[in-house]
């Protein structure tokens, strides 16, 4: 058994892992396949987005899509999630699950305000190269900065 504290896991901004530089969207990659041996499978990661909406650059997480299905659990903020068959305002208790491969983004409600957090579980498909803090595997279509997407 591995136990890992939240607040001792290092966070990592999402804009500098797809390229496009610093965004203020912080992930912190609670389970991956670094962690423990072959024993655990490998087979999801679990990650904790953060968005403080009062220091941050951006507001939303721009248009994208991965090999990798996800089902995002909220747990602070008002958020505008939209899929390829609908967009839906979300908060705190509500769950989202996107497919894999499905062109998806996200942002604050109107009037949010303080942050926007959520729990985001991955599969791993292909080896996993998607749940490693290092790995890649996002098509990211629009720059979160530039209010477009």
């Amino acid at each position: 058994m591995i136990v890992r504290k939240a607040k001792d896991v290092e966070g990592k901004d999402w804009g500098e892992m797809v390229g496009i530089g610093p965004v203020g969207l912080i992930i912190k990659w609670m389970v991956h396949n670094e962690i423990g041996d072959e024993r655990y499978g490998h087979r999801f990661a679990v990650r904790e987005f953060t968005v403080d909406l009062d220091k941050g650059k951006t507001r939303e997480l721009p248009a994208h899509q991965h090999k990798y299905a996800e089902a995002l659990y909220i747990l602070e903020g008002r958020i505008v999630f939209k899929g390829e068959d609908a967009e839906q305002e979300v908060g705190p208790g509500d769950v989202v699950y996107t497919f894999s491969n499905e062109m998806h983004s996200a942002k604050a409600a109107e009037g949010t305000k303080g942050k926007m957090k959520f729990i985001c579980i991955i599969d791993c498909p292909d080896g996993g190269e998607n749940c490693s803090p290092t790995g890649k595997g996002v098509s990211v279509t629009a720059n979160p900065c530039d209010g477009k997407a």
